[in-house]
């Protein structure tokens, strides 16, 4: 899916959930004969800010891309990988764990949970995970 097209869709979803207030509210005036100029003048532009920045902190947890090499990891967010800089955080990989549905990953010091439902690649993804703990981790500096 193309960039402009994700970032549409997931800023419509918020868009449509900002609004539901403003629009049950100006309805609600209209009903009783209320001025509602008010609530479109300034409930109008506060939706669309909240949307546009529950957008933004989204795109900066929506994990698209993970790169893995010689015992290192980079983790892409969708904000990272639309933005003009790729300075890549290689972290380096301590731990995989299958679980049901998911992997679990330490990566430096965070831990990440990759689900099948949402990676196309899922088990060449884990066999890449296991193959980079299993890397030695004396092996040197981190890609670049």
């Amino acid at each position: 899916m193309r960039a402009p097209n994700l970032l549409a869709q997931l800023l419509l979803r918020k868009l449509a959930v900002a609004m539901l207030p403003l629009m049950i509210v100006t309805l609600t005036g209209v009903l009783h004969t209320h001025d509602i100029r008010a609530y479109l003048v300034f409930g109008l532009p506060a939706a669309v800010v909240v949307a546009v920045a529950w957008t933004a902190f989204e795109m900066r947890l929506l994990i698209v891309e993970v790169r893995i090499r010689h015992g290192y990891a980079a983790i892409c967010t969708l904000w990272h990988c639309m933005s003009a800089r790729q300075d890549d955080p290689w972290l380096p990989v301590f731990d995989v764990r299958r679980s049901r549905a998911s992997i679990i990953v330490g990566l430096g010091d965070a831990v990440y949970e990759f689900r099948d439902t949402d990676w196309p690649q899922y088990e060449a993804m884990l066999e890449a995970f296991v193959q980079s703990k299993e890397w030695p981790s004396s092996a040197g500096i981190p890609p670049s």
